[in-house]
């Protein structure tokens, strides 16, 4: 009986490692493994190491100084949410596009709402195709949800 479930065992092992075709890496191929992780099929892979260019980070200034502002303008009680952070990650196309807008790490369904809206619309005054990023390209930013100047006064 012994011996019938170690053949059962060798022959299972066996089958599945040559239905992985496993190739040895070679000594420059990074891997990527750690890269990215999955996610819902409709939405984007979620980048767990992300290091922006210096093009990504002057895009990403310029979204953040027209979103924050915007996301509690008109509410005076922001104290609570004084150092709160949003974490978005956009995917554009070839063309510039914005082709997927998610949230990564979020604080409220509505700010985070309120947040993705306000890219949509940074993204129609000012053409993220116009940007000279590479596309397609995935960023990822985290917005303040109250500007520095508000709780610094």
């Amino acid at each position: 009986m012994k011996n019938l479930i170690l053949i059962f065992v060798s022959v299972l092992s066996f089958a599945f490692t040559n239905s992985l075709f496993a190739q040895p890496m070679s000594k420059n191929e990074v891997p990527k493994t750690d890269v990215v992780s999955e996610v819902d099929s409709e939405e984007e892979e979620i980048l767990t190491s992300f290091k922006a260019t210096r093009t990504e980070k002057k895009v990403i200034r310029k979204i953040k100084k027209y979103v924050t502002p915007k996301i509690l303008k008109g509410e005076r009680h922001t104290a609570a949410l004084e150092g709160k952070k949003v974490k978005v990650q956009l995917s554009l196309d070839k063309n510039g596009a914005i082709r997927n807008l998610q949230i990564v790490e979020g604080f409220e369904e509505s700010l985070d709402q309120r947040v993705l809206d306000f890219i949509k619309k940074y993204d129609e005054k000012h053409k993220l195709a116009d940007s000279n990023l590479n596309q397609p390209s995935i960023i990822q930013m985290e917005i303040d949800l109250v500007s520095k100047k508000r709780y610094m006064n």
